[in-house]
């Protein structure tokens, strides 16, 4: 009887329902067959359930017990956690709320000063339109036909052989300026004439102030002609040089009365190329010119040698090539041969170079004396030995 019991014990709770139906089954054996056995058989059974459903019971009673004590702990740990939540949410929309409310009170002043500067840029969005249309009526009322007066002007400087480089921005430099001071008197004449012929309405100038004006900058450029002439002559005597400053004091004078710029070049030949020219030599040999000569000679020789790779012999070819075309003896030599070879100058026969050139002294001459006469008081005064 003990065995049952014990194992009704160690089932707990799931083993009860099967004891249950065992007894049932046990009473139906007993009714069934009514014996000595088989009721002490029942007995036993009935007792192991009981014992068995008193345990299940004791369990059932005992559970809720248990469970309910950790729930209100956990619910009052939540509780907290929310409150803590609830009031760092609070500080951080309050903290969020002073921030908007620093930045509206900044944006104020902004607003008003965005507003200045789109009023300002609109103004002069309109003062631009107005000055396009202005400049489109003026090109539209004072429009004519044919070339420009620029492009004229230009066509002169072509014919010439005077070219405008591109890499100057528009200007004139080296050979191309002294081209235009060799022919500055028939140069500006032209420009005068295209000037009033092309002269627009309500033009502020006279026909004789245009002449005057191209007048005056034809004068300039003969002065600064002369100036450079003289400087230029190799080994100068001392009335070379006093013609010399008589051409640059004229020269310095006239350039700034047009309103010029005092460039660093006419600083030095104003107050340097005198004691210059003094020298040994004079500034025949020390002039840019004769660099720019030796650029191109060299020039000339690297392209011959141009196919030959090692440098060291290109620049050995190169030397010798320089000392035999300038080797004192092979020039008198070519020179000889040349004049040997040539059927001899023409009778009563003059260049028109040199023709040229005689003019341009007289008419240079005639400049500096017209320039001395008109301002006596600047003009240049050569001492004489006593002082005076």
């Amino acid at each position: 009887p003990s065995q049952p019991a014990a194992t009704a014990t160690s089932t707990e709770t799931l083993a009860a329902p099967a004891t249950t139906d065992t007894v049932i089954s046990g009473t139906e054996a007993a009714t069934a067959e009514p014996t000595a056995a088989g009721t002490a058989a029942a007995t036993a059974t009935a007792a192991a359930a009981a014992a068995a459903a008193a345990a299940a019971a004791a369990t059932t009673a005992t559970a809720p017990t248990h469970a309910a004590v950790p729930t209100a702990s956990a619910a009052t740990s939540n509780q907290q956690s929310a409150d803590d939540l609830e009031k760092k949410l609070k500080e951080s929309i309050q903290k969020h709320k002073q921030i908007i409310a620093d930045c509206e009170e900044q944006i104020v002043p902004l607003e008003k000063t965005l507003k200045t500067i789109v009023s300002n840029i609109n103004k002069a969005k309109g003062y631009l339109k107005n000055l396009k249309d202005k400049i489109k009526e003026f090109k539209s009322t004072r429009k004519r036909s044919g070339d420009g007066i620029e492009s004229e002007m230009v066509t002169i400087l072509k014919k010439f052989r005077i070219q405008i480089q591109a890499y100057h921005g528009g200007t004139l430099h080296g050979k191309d300026v002294r081209k235009l001071m060799n022919d500055a008197n028939e140069i500006f004449t032209m420009f005068a004439t295209i000037l009033k012929d092309n002269k627009k309405d309500g033009c502020e100038y006279t026909d004789e102030e245009i002449d005057k004006i191209c007048n005056k900058y034809a004068i300039l450029c003969m002065l600064w002609d002369g100036a450079f002439s003289y400087a230029s002559k190799m080994s100068p005597t001392k009335d070379d040089v006093v013609m010399y400053q008589r051409f640059v004091t004229a020269a310095a004078y006239s350039h700034v009365e047009l309103g010029l710029n005092v460039t660093p070049k006419v600083h030095l030949m104003w107050m340097h190329v005198v004691e210059q020219m003094m020298l040994s030599g004079g500034l025949f040999h020390k002039r840019e010119d004769w660099l720019e000569r030796l650029h191109q000679e060299t020039s000339k020789m690297r392209d011959q040698l141009r196919r030959t790779k090692d440098m060291e012999v290109r620049c050995v070819s190169m030397a010798r090539l320089h000392h035999q075309q300038t080797d004192p003896e092979v020039v008198s030599w070519v020179a000889t041969v040349d004049a040997d070879a040539c059927r001899g100058p023409r009778k009563n026969y003059t260049k028109k170079e040199d023709e040229r050139k005689k003019e341009r002294e007289t008419r240079r001459l005639a400049v500096v004396n017209e320039w001395e006469k008109v301002h006596p008081d600047k003009a240049y005064k050569q001492q004489r030995s006593d002082g005076n």
